[in-house]
């Protein structure tokens, strides 16, 4: 991500006055500066450490930093609007923010289902897409410890870019643009050319263009390539406010974490009493609306828990529906508890999307709590009147769905109450294996 922002501030003083040179004599030029490229590049770190909608990241980070300027003029649009949708960009911006999603992925399909998670929101066009996907592949593939050349192959193979023209090769011919389509695989080739951090940023700026989001596409690749020289990261770290190196923090040591723990959370199931999970440091509450104790599941959490549960938990009313907060677990053995809203079955409208809502938010609510185990009752099929046989595939296949987002949980421990839910679960998971959903 660094490497993204530094390829940014360099590029800032060139990309209106392009120098078609890798001789620049001061890397850091001493008027140049931060720009959207670096904004949204923090947003899209946001989105994905905090699990928060990348839309609503891209926003609140935008008009934070307004004034900041350079924001193309359909996406400075989307930004002033506070529920306008994708709008079938094939710009380059995609590409340049994207570098968080090549950092924290473990595998290269989560390398593009992150970028197309926080792609699609502005970027749907295929070729907005397959730019930031291919971003951040090849910083995937960079980290793993794959050559240059089995990277150009591999990115030329995957998405069908033409990668067989040298960085001196592109110079003589190139122009302004700001489409992706020719502008990643240009960045691409700066970085797969280059023989060091430095030289991938310098080739960026040679070959002219859009130069401060050139050498930002170039810049992640070089860093998972290269990693970056002290110095070089120490003057682009002191030219950042402190939000962006806050959220430059967390990011690496969110990846860390991954690295760490490559596999994703396994999902299992159990019969037995959700109270009795004490080896799990999370517990997942059926809520209700004004998130008081209630009966079954709930009632039994809030009696275990005792009365500061309750009193902590309806300060945080009224759940919206599918909604999830946590609180602290008190009296439990679990540290915290996690209150889920699930729907009733033949009360309340789109109870499917609904029941997917509250499954996706509790475990987003979980992750983000650091949490590493977390027990799961049978969500709205008690009272709620959900028929178990919709109800699971539902939250065994949205909780699978979710999995490459998530950085912290180890196990997604499913308890019922009962041998027939159990096999019910059974006979889902068994279906999922047998053909798996894409997220």
């Amino acid at each position: 991500m660094l490497g993204a922002i530094i390829g940014d501030i360099v590029g800032s003083v060139y990309e209106f006055n392009n120098h078609r040179a890798k001789d620049f004599d001061s890397f850091f030029h001493p008027k140049s500066f931060f720009t959207d490229d670096t904004i949204c590049t923090a947003a899209v770190a946001d989105a994905l450490v905090r699990h928060v909608d990348p839309a609503i990241a891209l926003r609140e980070w935008g008009r934070r930093y307004w004034e900041n300027g350079g924001w193309g003029m359909r996406f400075a649009q989307w930004l002033g609007s506070d529920d306008e949708g994708p709008y079938n960009s094939y710009g380059n911006g995609a590409g340049m923010r994207v570098s968080p999603a090549g950092f924290l992925a473990r595998t290269l399909d989560e390398a593009i289902r992150l970028s197309d998670h926080v792609t699609e929101v502005t970027h749907n066009h295929p070729e907005g897409m397959k730019g930031a996907a291919a971003t951040a592949a090849a910083i995937f593939m960079a980290r793993s410890g794959r050559s240059a050349a089995l990277i150009r192959k591999d990115i030329a193979d995957i998405f069908g870019y033409d990668l067989s023209k040298s960085v001196d090769e592109i110079r003589p011919t190139y122009r302004y643009n700001e489409r992706s389509q020719d502008t990643v695989p240009q960045a691409l080739t700066c970085a797969l050319e280059a023989t060091d951090f430095e030289d991938a940023i310098r080739n960026a700026i040679s070959i002219g263009g859009d130069s401060d989001t050139i050498a930002a596409i170039a810049g992640g690749v070089a860093e998972a390539m290269f990693g970056i020289p002290e110095g070089i990261a120490r003057t682009a770290w002191q030219k950042l406010p402190e939000d962006v190196q806050a959220i430059m923090t967390e990011l690496y040591s969110t990846a860390e974490n991954r690295n760490q723990h490559p596999e994703v959370a396994n999902i299992t199931v159990v019969e037995g009493n959700i109270l009795h999970q004490t080896d799990c440091d999370g517990l997942v509450n059926s809520a209700n609306k004004n998130l008081r104790a209630g009966s079954g599941v709930c009632g039994a959490i809030h009696s275990a828990a005792g009365p500061e549960l309750e009193d902590v938990s309806s300060q945080l009313a009224p759940l919206p529906l599918g909604g999830a907060v946590a609180t602290p677990g008190f009296r439990l053995a679990q540290r915290r508890v996690i209150h889920t809203r699930g729907p009733k079955y033949l009360h309340d409208l789109e109870p499917a999307r609904h029941l997917a809502m509250a499954m996706t938010n509790t475990l987003l609510v979980a992750d983000r709590e650091k949490l590493s185990r977390i027990a799961v009752p049978a969500i709205s099929m008690g009272v709620y009147a959900y028929p178990p046989k919709e109800a699971v595939p539902i939250l065994y296949g949205t909780a699978k769905s979710v999995l490459p987002r998530l950085h912290y949980l180890r196990e997604i421990r499913f308890v019922m109450m009962s041998k027939q839910l159990t096999d019910i679960f059974d006979i889902a998971m068994g279906e999922f294996k047998e053909t798996p959903r894409a997220n």
